[in-house]
């Protein structure tokens, strides 16, 4: 069965799993969001889960646990944006999916993206700052895929998302990909029990892969992109029904 969160006529006690796919309007009502998942009794992924992954914030957690992250600017509502980067960077907020509320500034744009900070406060969001990798132009945005902390399959996109629609190719990771994806993951399993689903999607930088986002909420699976992954996705789904 297929529903939405915000459904009131569902009867959620009833279930044996709730699975979440893509309830990517959690971020314009993130409180609600939270409140309702605690009701859940068994929601995949975890509650603890989602309260660390829904705000960007996590990215903090894994530079602190040595994992190679974006170097990311936090600027919360009482801070303005005067020390924007002098080279291009990028302003997203800090609780967003896809592209939504993300832009791309050049150095000579600043004005612009403070302006962009500044929207996004007085939504009550905090702005997040990045460095803008010329990697996602030529090298693109790996995303590895695991199913019960598992690899099963990756894709990459080339291009700047925000700027158009970018569409996912099949991909085989490097060794380095592979290895800070899968220290992700395994830093997600220890806090918070293994995961049912992740994806993780790394930039290339000129010390190596980094983590731009840890996707472990509401991801895009790219399970058509590999036959056996839809398969095994449902097979761990039995597994933890079952027990």
């Amino acid at each position: 069965m297929t529903t939405v969160w915000t459904d009131p006529t569902v009867r959620w006690e009833e279930f044996d799993a709730v699975v979440l796919r893509s309830p990517i309007d959690y971020v314009d009502r993130l409180e609600q969001f939270v409140r309702w998942a605690a009701s859940i009794k068994h929601l995949h992924n975890s509650l603890q889960t989602l309260r660390w992954n829904t705000d960007k914030a996590y990215l903090r957690d894994l530079d602190a646990a040595n994992l190679s992250v974006i170097p990311t600017q936090r600027l919360r509502q009482d801070e303005g944006a005067d020390n924007l980067p002098d080279t291009s960077f990028v302003v997203k907020p800090s609780v967003g999916v896809g592209s939504i509320g993300v832009g791309r500034y050049g150095p000579e744009e600043r004005s612009r993206g403070r302006a962009h900070v500044r929207r996004l406060h007085s939504g009550g969001q905090v702005a997040l700052i990045q460095p803008y990798l010329a990697s996602v132009e030529e090298e693109g945005e790996a995303s590895l895929v695991y199913v019960d902390a598992n690899y099963t399959h990756a894709v990459r996109r080339t291009g700047f998302v925000p700027s158009g629609d970018v569409t996912p190719v099949p991909y085989a990771p490097t060794t380095a990909q592979r290895q800070l994806a899968d220290s992700v993951v395994a830093y997600v399993a220890s806090r918070f029990g293994t995961p049912l689903y992740a994806r993780i999607d790394l930039l290339h930088t000129e010390s190596g892969p980094a983590v731009n986002e840890v996707e472990v909420t509401d991801p895009i699976l790219h399970l058509r992109s590999s036959q056996e992954s839809a398969h095994r996705f449902a097979l761990a789904i039995l597994q933890r029904l079952t027990g």
